[in-house]
């Protein structure tokens, strides 16, 4: 195609009229291209909302968790206190009964009041048959009394 001072020479009408189709075909391309292009960016704007929405949720779930973790950890700690509260009470009841269960001795400086009940109960319950400092024992002298 010629053209003469920036306009379009043409020797048939018909090169007219395809140049005008061609043209009105690239304007339809062009507004369809513009179309897609707005559906895109819409698209576009709809994944923003919804990756911002995601990731709200993804922080709520880790401030959850950090809490959960804490929990944890508290719990933990109260068990392993706990624990060892129970090892030491268990520790001290061995203790305690171990030495409850000892059998009394009566040594030679002690001296003995066999009219109280008590001490005929700790007699009669501890030793029964040891002998006592004046050589007899504890069972015969009871009876004796």
């Amino acid at each position: 195609m010629q053209t003469i001072n920036g306009k379009l020479i043409t020797e048939e009408k018909q090169q007219l009229d395809n140049l005008k189709h061609h043209a009105t075909n690239l304007m339809q391309t062009y507004q369809e291209l513009e179309v897609q292009l707005a559906e895109i960016q819409q698209h576009n704007v709809k994944y923003l909302e919804e990756i911002n929405t995601i990731k709200n949720h993804l922080s709520k779930l880790d401030k959850r968790c950090i809490l959960l973790e804490e929990s944890i950890t508290r719990q933990l700690i109260q068990f392993v206190v706990l624990n060892i509260c129970a090892v030491f009470g268990l520790f001290g009841l061995w203790v305690w009964f171990s030495n409850n269960n000892k059998p009394v001795s009566i040594s030679a400086n002690q001296t003995i009041n066999c009219h109280s009940e008590r001490s005929k109960e700790s007699l009669l319950y501890s030793s029964f048959f040891k002998m006592l400092p004046c050589g007899k024992t504890a069972l015969t002298y009871l009876s004796m009394t």
